[in-house]
């Protein structure tokens, strides 16, 4: 259906179909928790204590987010899979144990990267507020953070960028938190000289 073509079984003789099931959370936690383990060894003994909380956060923001936006004609692009779960910590593992020395710096890092995979998708009001206070309210329940929405996704929200450096070159690059008024100068004035 759909204008779709159907294939002959004749065809399909030459290949093989491969199904799978939906990888568990325990799974997925075993996963990403031995990642981060081995990544934040060089961290300090507080920011270690988070791999466990945040890989349980992070993996019931997935599950909220794939459970409750669903594509529809006007979100179309709401399609999430294991691919976004992993860019959340794919963007951790960008940290660097000199720059990011306290708890709260590392939080930061994470709420950056829960907002550049799944928040900045998000194209109404309504879904962004419901993201908001789903991640207000799983930082508070597994790591003991009680932020409120406007301390996170309001004026002063986290950003974290490598390009702080201006004539730095790509191995040298360092990934740290940048205040948006500063980040804001850097980019008009590449901007302007782009044009």
């Amino acid at each position: 259906g759909g204008g779709r073509q159907e294939v002959t079984p004749r065809f399909l003789r030459h290949f093989n179909i491969v199904g799978y099931v939906e990888m568990s959370n325990h799974s997925k936690a075993t996963i990403f928790e031995t990642i981060l383990q081995d990544f934040l060894k060089d961290f300090s003994s507080e920011i270690q204590s988070l791999r466990d909380p945040l890989t349980e956060t992070t993996i019931e923001v997935f599950d909220y987010v794939v459970a409750h936006l669903l594509p529809t004609p006007l979100k179309s692009h709401y399609m999430f899979n294991l691919r976004d779960l992993a860019k959340v910590f794919q963007g951790l593992l960008m940290g660097s144990s000199k720059f990011l020395q306290k708890k709260v710096d590392f939080l930061q890092l994470w709420v950056h990267e829960a907002q550049r995979v799944f928040y900045d998708r998000l194209i109404n009001e309504e879904d962004q507020q419901w993201f908001e206070r789903l991640a207000c309210e799983l930082l508070s329940r597994h790591l003991g953070q009680m932020l409120s929405p406007e301390q996170i996704f309001g004026e002063s929200s986290v950003l974290f960028c490598d390009f702080m450096k201006a004539g730095v070159d790509v191995e040298n690059r360092r990934y740290e938190l940048g205040p948006i008024d500063k980040i804001t100068a850097l980019l008009v004035d590449a901007l302007d000289e782009y044009n």
